[in-house]
């Protein structure tokens, strides 16, 4: 993603202008843990396989699984937990991931009711719902797109 060449960039401008090591190497932490996120979710799209194709370690799978959380892809993170979950990550953490899980989707579920009702608000005419739906469509992270 474009995100992913970004942080490889600037790693590799910050490592030519002598940043700290220590900062560099958790920075490379964080990109291969993009990597290996992004390779997850391409292999399991490609095969139709799943994580278990690609074991992870431990602390990489954990690593994945918290960029994912992060993110706002929910079938990024179900890849990246059923990669934690084959590499042993404890129940504690993917049950927190789990949880993040539910709150993307419920995120999503709100994203396209807020669609919903703003397009019928376009079609219906009525200015007061069209003003109800657009401030509802801006709560709920809708794309002026």
């Amino acid at each position: 993603s474009g995100n992913t060449a970004a942080l490889a960039d600037a790693i590799s401008q910050a490592a030519g202008a002598g940043a700290d090591e220590e900062l560099l190497e958790e920075a490379r932490a964080v990109l291969r843990s993009r990597e290996t996120l992004a390779e997850l979710a391409g292999a399991d799209v490609r095969t139709g396989g799943g994580a278990a194709e690609m074991p992870l370690s431990p602390e990489d799978a954990e690593e994945a699984l918290a960029i994912a959380a992060a993110g706002d892809n929910a079938r990024a993170l179900e890849v990246a937990m059923e990669a934690a979950r084959d590499a042993g990550v404890s129940a504690e953490t993917l049950a927190g991931a789990a949880d993040a899980l539910e709150i993307l989707r419920e995120l999503a579920e709100a994203k396209v009711n807020a669609e919903q009702a703003l397009a019928a608000a376009l079609l219906g005419g009525n200015a007061k719902l069209l003003e109800a739906a657009v401030a509802l469509a801006e709560e709920a992270g809708v794309d002026e797109d």
